[in-house]
């Protein structure tokens, strides 16, 4: 279906009189030089964005379809496609690129409509995958365009927008609250360590939402069971027989407990920990990642991640918070009093959880496939680390604050180069 509706003589005078660009003229031009291989770039792009190289049985409408590239590469993947475009050229150069690669398919509709026009986008309905890139802000009144975008989406999809958001501006929110205790050393007022529970869970939330963005969710929260899973049990065989991290001991500062022996936080901080680690190291080896063995170094990187961010963790909440105390060894070698036992002991508990759950956490996309970096988890790593660093510099521990900061600097170099090649 290609449909010319009268907004056509509008969008004609709208750009005569200079109140909108005609991007469709250059659309035309580009649509000539359409290949297979821009095809493909194309779908790969959309395959990472949506997490998922399988639309079939999805709707997607494409909102400033433009040149109609991305409405192509949708509905190669299988998705039943919607595009509409302001720009009658734009309109026309999408009809003919389905005209040339999609001909006569009728689960591919290409409509002219503004994004403007609430009569317009209400008449669409509802679509499952709801894509606009580079187009909103063009409209002239970019907020009315996000609300009528946001009516396309079906309420699931809203919802899962809409908590993604809230947990990463609620986790966003807990990071300065905590940083303000430790800058200002006053507690907050309310029951004591609200804002670090707050925290905590803001952060397991935002950390599931993002991952939930590239793979199925089902998947996210198996692995994210797992890691809570055996974390739990590691730490709760540990309060009680000092295997395998060292004699340790929660304080009432930490909250409450499971069965009077693990410390609530624990199954979240492991999930925060490892899954945030692993999205460190994939950024880290992104230029490895059609290696044979590309699985384990992605295993190896992530458990000396995860060692790291404890190093810089434990003077933070066994010296300046006081959230669990360490109890004389014999071990000759500690870390601010903690024996490098505990290490080992997280390295242990790290490679096991890895070795469950890396399955659910593959993308079954090829590792060939060009892909965009997903900085998420090294934003959270090195917000954990800078208030880590912050807390040491408060309380004078100038080892610990040094290691925080040098792990901060490091991992960011060697992220960003991964990311970038």
């Amino acid at each position: 279906m290609y449909d010319i509706g009268m907004s056509g003589a509008n969008a004609q005078s709208e750009i005569r009189a200079g109140d909108r660009f005609a991007f469709g003229d250059n659309w035309v031009e580009f649509a000539q030089l359409v290949s297979g291989e821009r095809i493909r770039a194309a779908e790969d792009s959309l395959a990472e964005r949506l997490g998922t190289a399988d639309l079939a049985g999805l709707s997607f409408v494409d909102v400033g379809s433009g040149s109609g590239l991305f409405s192509l590469a949708a509905r190669n993947l299988g998705a039943q496609v919607t595009s509409f475009d302001f720009d009658p050229a734009s309109v026309a150069c999408t009809a003919e690129l389905r005209r040339r690669f999609r001909p006569d398919d009728g689960d591919w509709s290409v409509l002219e409509g503004s994004v403007l026009d609430r009569e317009f986008v209400s008449s669409l309905g509802v679509f499952d995958i709801v894509y606009s890139w580079g187009v909103l802000h063009h409209t002239g009144d970019m907020w009315t365009a996000l609300e009528n975008t946001e009516t396309l989406a079906k309420p699931s999809a809203q919802l899962f927008l809409l908590g993604a958001r809230l947990s990463s501006g609620t986790a966003a929110v807990g990071f300065l609250l905590v940083f303000w205790q430790v800058i200002s050393h006053t507690q907050l007022p309310g029951k004591p360590g609200w804002p670090e529970a707050v925290l905590i869970l803001a952060l397991t939330l935002a950390t599931l939402a993002n991952l939930a963005k590239q793979l199925p969710a089902q998947n996210v929260l198996l692995a994210a069971t797992i890691i809570g899973v055996v974390g739990s049990i590691a730490h709760g065989v540990g309060a009680i027989t000092a295997i395998p991290f060292g004699p340790f001991a929660y304080v009432d500062s930490i909250g409450p407990k499971f069965f009077n022996t693990l410390a609530w936080p624990i199954p979240f901080l492991w999930i925060i920990v490892v899954l945030n680690s692993r999205g460190v190291a994939r950024l880290i080896l992104r230029p490895w990642r059609k290696l044979k063995n590309y699985g384990f170094w992605l295993i190896g990187i992530t458990t000396a991640l995860v060692v790291l961010f404890d190093l810089a963790l434990e003077p933070f909440a066994s010296q300046a918070n006081r959230y669990w105390l360490w109890l004389p060894t014999t071990f000759p070698l500690t870390w601010y009093g903690v024996p490098l036992t505990n290490s080992l002991g997280w390295l242990v508990a790290t490679l096991l959880m890895l070795a469950f759950a890396t399955p659910p956490l593959i993308n079954k996309q090829s590792r060939s496939r060009k892909t965009v970096p997903d900085y998420h988890p090294l934003v959270i790593w090195l917000l954990a680390l800078g208030l880590f660093a912050t807390s040491s510099i408060t309380h004078q521990l100038w080892l610990a604050a040094g290691l925080a900061v040098t792990a901060g600097i490091g991992t960011t170099f060697f992220a960003f180069r991964g990311a970038r090649w």
